[in-house]
C-alpha cells in the first residue's frame, strides 16, 4: 500500500503506519508482540462473515469520457514523493511490517552464476524489446507521482494495454501510444454511492487484469480512510469492464471487511474473481497501531459481475497466521482449468518449503466451499534478503537502501492449460550470500490429477554481484518462461531487465540470459520501498508476446520514480505450429442448426465459412455460416442439413497464425454427427390391463388397484437414431395430463383409483430428440366389489382384521365350499389373502376352470391372484370353489375388481 499524508499525522499515527504498511509479511505478529513465539501453521478457518453480506452494484461512466475531463489523482492528502515526514528512520523500509519466516534444513540451493556455465549452444540473450515506452510516472503527460512506491500493475487485452500504479490509470494502444489517462482511477467510483467509502477514496495498492475467457477488464484497489471495521467498514473497490473496450463503460462493486484489506492481489479462475490479502486489525496493545490477522483468500461472484448485475456474496477464507503474502492462480491460458477444479493458492511456507491451498468455491451451496489445508512443497533453501531486516539493495551516491518485499511470492502466480498440461510460474527474491543485495529465484510448477501441486524446476538466477528483485514471470503458449525484474547495485542505478529459458533446455537455468529493457540514470533518495509488485503478462492475441511493467528511476532526482513497459516475443513461439481440432454438436440431434467448435492450439486469424466443407450423407443443403471467435474456440453454425450424417472438414493452410504462418498442416475433419428428424411412432394404441401379482394399496375401500400398461413401437427414418425412452403420463378426463415415468420400457405398471376413470398414453422420444404424437388407452374405470357382494354355499365364516380391504374377508376350508359372483364389465381380479396356510380353488369364469393355489410363503393381505380381461364389455360369472388341500384347506375371499 501507499504512504499518505493523512496517516502521518501526528506522530502517533506515524507508529500505526509502521505497522499498517507493510503489505503485512508471510508470518506471525512477530515485532508487534515482543517476545511471542511465531505461531504453528493453522488450519484454515471457517469463512469470516463480511460486514455487508453482498456487493454493491452500479455502473460508471465511460473511462475514456472521464479521463477526457480529469487529470492525474489530486492526492487528497497524500504527500508529495520528494519530501519524508518527519519522524521517519532512515533506510529502515518505510515501516515495512515484517513478520519472521521459519526456517527449516533444505537442501543447498542452486545458483546460476559465475559458478555455473550453461551448455555449449544453449545459452542465448533474451530478446530485446520490441515496444517499450514509458507508463505513468514522473514527466509523463505532465504527471508527478503522488505516492510511492508505484505499485506498478499492468494487463493486456485485444487491442489495449492498462497500466494501474498509485493510484492512477492509463490506457496505451499496443504501440505505446496513450489513449486516456493518466487520471485518478477511483474517478470511476464518483457518484456510486455515498455510503461507501469507494465513492471518494483511493487507497492504492491497485491491480488490474485480463479475463481472458470473457474478454474483459477487471481492476481493483482498496478504501480504507475513516475505516474502522465496524460502524464504516473497509472496503475493496472492484471494476468490471463492459465491453473488451477499456474506455468503455465499467460495472461497479464494493465488497465490506471488518478487518483492514492490505496488500491485495487479483486473479481470474472458473466462475470466481479471487482476491488474496493481508489482514489486520486495530492493536488493543498499541492504540491507532494494527495487529496481524493473517493471509486471507476471498473469491468474488465473477458471473454476475460480468452481467452487472448484483453480485452474490463473497466468499472468503482466513488461512491463519502462518501465511501472508497469499497468491490465487490468475489464468493466462485460452484453455480454462477444468470447471471444478479448485483454485490454486501459493505462499512462501519455510525458508525450504513452499504451501499450496486449494480454494473450493459453489456459489449456489456456498456451506460446500472450503479452503483446504495446505500441501507443503520442498524447494531448495534459501535465506530471506537483508535477514528479514527491510532494505538492503545498495544504490550508487547514497546510503540509502532498497526495499525488496522478499518475505513473500511476487505478483503474479500464472496458470496455463495447453494440451491439458497444467502449469504455475512463481517468482521471489532471496539473499545473494550475505546483507547487501539479493537473487531472483523461480519456480516451474504443473498440477496433478489428483490437484496436487507438483514442483517441476526451479532456479537462482544470480549471473553476477548485482541485486536482482521484484520480479514477474509467466509462460508462452509453447512453455517458454520470460522473467522480468528490477536490476541494481552500488554500482548501477535501479533499472529493469529480463531473462528466460525456452521449453526442454537444461533445468534450473535461465539460457536466456539477461537483457536490459530500461537503465537506470538515478537513485531514489526519497524512499526505500521499491516497486511493491511488478507485471509480467502474455498477450491474448498471440499467446507469445510477453509485456512487462515495473518502476526505474531515470535521473538522479531522487524523488520522481517512472514506469516502462516492453514487449518481446520468442521467435520459437511464433514460430510454432498450431494444431487443429473441429468439434462437432452431440450426436444424434433434431436440430435445425448445428454449432461446430474449433479449437486451435494458438491464436489465429482470417477463418472464413470458405475454410469449411460439410460432407457425409446429410450434407445436402448444408449452408456454413460466419465462424465466430471466442475466448477459448471458434464456433460456426450449419444450417440446413437434411436428414443422415454430416461432418465439418477444415481445410489446410486456410487460417493465418501468430507468426504470420498458416494452419492446419493438414485437412482437419470431425466426427459425423447423425441428424434424425423422423419421430418415432406405435404399432397401436397401448394396452392397459389390471395388474396381478401384487396387493391392493391399502385396506382403504378406496383403494387404488395395479394396472399393467403395455405397447409397442419403433423409430423409423433414413438413418434412425433409435427409441431413448418412452414417457407415460395419466389423465383423469383426456385433457389435462399428468407425467407419470419421463423415460421407462413397456411393460409399465403403476396403480390407479377405484373411483372415476383413467387413461393413460405412451409418447415416445428417441436418440436425437424427436418426439412421436401420444397415444391413449382406452379409459380405465376400475370399481372395488367386497366379499359381501357374493352368495355361498355350505358354510363360509367371517374374519376380521384392519389389513382386510373392507376390514373383513370371507373363507371356508370344507372341499366343495363355494361363492358366486355376477358381474358387469370388461374385466375382474380376484383379491384372496395369501399365506403359508391357505390351500387351492377352482376359479370358473362363465363356466370355464382354472386352478388356483393361494399358498405363500409369507402373508400377503389383498392379493390380486388372478386377473381376466375381455376384449368388449359385457355380463360374467364367476364361481369360487373350496378344493380343501390337505393340511392347508383354508381359502379366503377379500374381494373383486371389476374394470368398468
Amino acid at each position: 500500500m501507499r504512504l499518505s499524508a493523512r496517516w502521518l499525522r501526528p506522530l502517533s499515527a506515524l507508529l500505526a503506519v509502521l505497522v499498517l504498511a507493510a503489505a503485512c509479511g508471510t508470518r506471525d505478529p512477530g515485532p508487534s508482540l515482543p517476545g511471542v513465539a511465531p505461531l504453528d501453521r493453522a488450519t484454515p478457518a471457517t469463512p469470516p462473515t463480511p460486514v455487508l453480506p453482498a456487493a454493491k452494484g452500479r455502473r460508471s461512466a465511460p473511462l475514456g469520457v472521464l479521463a477526457a475531463r480529469a487529470t492525474q489523482s489530486s492526492g487528497e492528502g497524500g504527500e508529495p514523493v520528494g519530501e519524508r515526514p518527519a519522524g521517519e528512520d532512515d533506510g529502515d523500509g518505510d515501516g515495512e511490517f515484517r513478520m519472521p519466516v521459519r526456517g527449516t534444513p533444505g537442501r543447498p540451493a542452486r545458483i546460476q552464476g559465475p559458478r555455473v556455465s550453461l551448455p555449449a549452444g544453449v545459452a542465448a540473450p533474451m530478446p530485446s524489446p520490441a515496444v517499450s515506452f514509458d507508463g505513468i510516472g514522473q514527466g509523463f503527460g505532465g504527471y508527478t507521482p503522488v505516492y510511492w512506491p508505484p505499485d506498478t500493475s499492468i494487463a493486456v487485452g485485444s487491442t489495449q494495454v492498462m497500466e494501474l500504479v498509485n493510484a492512477d490509470v492509463a490506457v496505451f494502444d499496443k504501440a505505446g501510444a496513450l489513449l486516456a489517462g493518466p487520471m485518478e482511477a477511483g474517478a470511476l467510483f464518483s457518484g456510486y454511492d455515498p455510503s461507501s467509502l469507494c465513492s471518494s477514496t483511493n487507497d492504492g495498492d491497485p491491480v488490474v487484469t485480463w479475463d481472458r475467457a470473457a474478454h474483459r477488464w477487471v481492476m481493483t484497489w482498496f478504501a480504507i480512510t475513516g475505516a474502522d471495521g465496524t460502524t464504516v467498514p473497509y472496503e475493496e473497490c472492484v471494476a468490471v469492464s463492459v465491453t473488451d473496450d477499456a474506455l468503455g463503460d465499467w460495472y461497479l462493486y464494493s465488497f465490506e471487511y471488518a478487518s483492514l484489506n492490505d496488500y491485495p492481489k487479483l486473479a481470474v479462475w472458473g466462475d470466481s474473481y479471487v482476491v488474496t490479502f493481508n489482514m489486520f486489525n486495530p492493536d488493543p496493545l498499541a492504540p491507532g497501531g494494527y495487529a496481524w490477522v493473517g493471509g486471507e483468500v476471498c473469491a468474488y461472484d465473477r458471473s454476475s459481475m460480468l452481467a452487472g448485475d448484483a453480485a452474490r456474496p463473497q466468499q472468503c477464507f482466513n488461512a491463519g497466521a502462518w501465511y501472508g503474502g497469499l497468491l490465487a492462480a490468475d489464468t493466462d491460458s485460452r484453455t480454462a482449468a477444468p470447471s471444478w477444479a479448485p483454485v490454486p493458492i501459493l505462499a512462501i511456507d519455510t525458508t525450504s518449503t513452499l504451501a499450496a491451498f486449494g480454494l473450493n468455491v459453489d456459489w449456489d451451496v456456498p456451506a460446500n466451499s472450503s479452503l483446504s489445508d495446505p500441501q507443503v512443497i520442498g524447494v531448495d533453501a534459501f535465506n530471506l534478503p537483508c535477514g528479514d531486516a527491510g532494505s538492503c539493495i545498495p544504490q550508487p551516491g547514497t546510503t540509502r537502501l532498497l526495499d525488496s518485499l522478499g518475505d513473500r511470492l511476487m505478483n503474479r502466480l500464472a496458470y496455463r492449460n495447453d494440451a491439458g498440461v497444467e502449469t504455475l510460474t512463481v517468482t521471489h527474491s532471496i539473499d545473494n550470500g550475505s546483507l547487501d543485495g539479493t537473487r531472483l529465484r523461480w519456480y516451474e510448477l504443473s498440477i496433478a490429477g489428483d490437484r496436487t501441486v507438483v514442483l517441476e524446476d526451479q532456479g537462482t538466477y544470480a549471473p553476477d554481484a548485482t541485486s536482482r528483485w521484484m520480479g514477474s514471470a509467466a509462460h508462452d503458449r509453447v512453455g517458454n518462461l520470460a522473467i522480468g525484474y528490477s536490476r541494481g547495485s552500488g554500482s548501477v542505478y535501479p533499472g529493469l531487465a529480463w531473462a528466460g529459458r525456452l521449453a526442454g533446455d537444461p533445468v534450473a537455468t535461465l539460457t536466456q540470459t539477461e537483457t536490459m529493457i530500461v537503465a537506470g540514470g538515478g537513485s531514489q533518495t526519497a524512499r526505500s520501498r521499491w516497486g511493491d509488485y511488478s507485471a509480467m503478462v502474455v498477450d491474448p492475441a498471440d499467446e507469445c508476446t510477453f509485456w512487462f511493467g515495473g518502476e526505474y528511476e531515470p535521473s538522479p532526482s531522487g524523488s520522481a520514480w517512472r514506469t516502462r513497459i516492453a514487449s518481446f516475443a520468442f521467435q520459437s513461439c511464433l514460430d510454432a505450429p498450431v494444431s487443429a481440432s473441429v468439434v462437432a454438436p452431440a450426436t444424434p440431434t433434431s436440430a435445425a442448426t448445428l454449432t461446430f467448435s474449433l479449437v486451435f492450439s494458438g491464436p489465429v486469424t482470417n477463418l472464413t465459412a470458405d475454410d469449411l466443407v460439410p460432407e457425409g450423407t446429410g450434407a445436402a443443403g448444408c449452408v456454413v455460416g460466419t465462424p465466430v471467435e471466442g475466448a477459448d474456440t471458434w464456433t460456426v453454425d450449419v444450417t440446413g442439413c437434411s436428414e443422415g450424417g454430416v461432418a465439418l472438414r477444415l481445410i489446410a493452410d486456410s487460417v493465418t497464425t501468430a507468426g504470420s504462418g498458416s494452419a492446419p498442416a493438414t485437412d482437419v475433419v470431425s466426427d459425423s454427427v447423425l441428424v434424425d428428424r423422423t419421430a418415432p411412432g406405435l404399432a397401436a394404441a397401448p394396452k392397459l390391463v389390471l395388474g396381478t401379482g401384487s396387493a391392493l394399496a391399502t385396506a382403504s375401500s378406496a383403494s387404488r388397484v395395479p394396472v399393467v400398461l403395455s405397447w409397442s413401437g419403433s423409430d423409423p427414418g433414413l438413418e434412425p437414431s433409435g427409441v431413448a425412452a418412452w414417457k407415460v403420463e395419466s389423465s383423469p378426463d383426456g385433457i389435462a395430463w399428468t407425467t407419470l415415468a419421463p423415460a421407462t420400457v413397456s411393460p409399465y405398471r403403476t396403480t390407479v383409483p377405484v373411483s372415476g376413470s383413467t387413461r393413460l398414453r405412451v409418447t415416445g422420444l428417441d436418440a436425437a430428440g424427436n418426439w412421436s404424437a401420444p397415444l391413449a388407452s382406452v379409459a380405465l374405470s376400475p370399481r372395488l366389489v367386497q366379499q359381501s357382494a357374493f352368495t355361498y354355499l355350505k358354510t363360509w365364516s367371517t374374519a376380521t382384521s384392519s389389513t382386510l380391504s373392507a376390514g373383513s374377508a370371507r373363507y371356508a376350508g370344507a372341499y366343495g365350499a363355494s361363492a358366486t359372483y355376477r358381474l358387469t364389465g370388461r374385466g375382474f381380479s380376484l383379491v384372496v389373502t395369501r399365506a403359508a396356510n391357505r390351500g387351492k380353488l377352482r376359479l370358473y369364469i362363465d363356466g370355464v376352470a382354472v386352478t388356483l393355489d393361494t399358498y405363500r410363503a409369507t402373508t400377503m393381505v389383498r392379493s390380486l391372484l388372478y386377473t381376466k380381461t375381455w376384449a368388449s364389455y359385457g355380463t360374467h360369472t364367476i364361481k369360487v370353489v373350496v378344493l380343501g388341500t390337505a393340511g392347508r384347506p383354508r381359502v379366503d375371499i377379500d374381494a373383486v375388481v371389476v374394470l368398468k
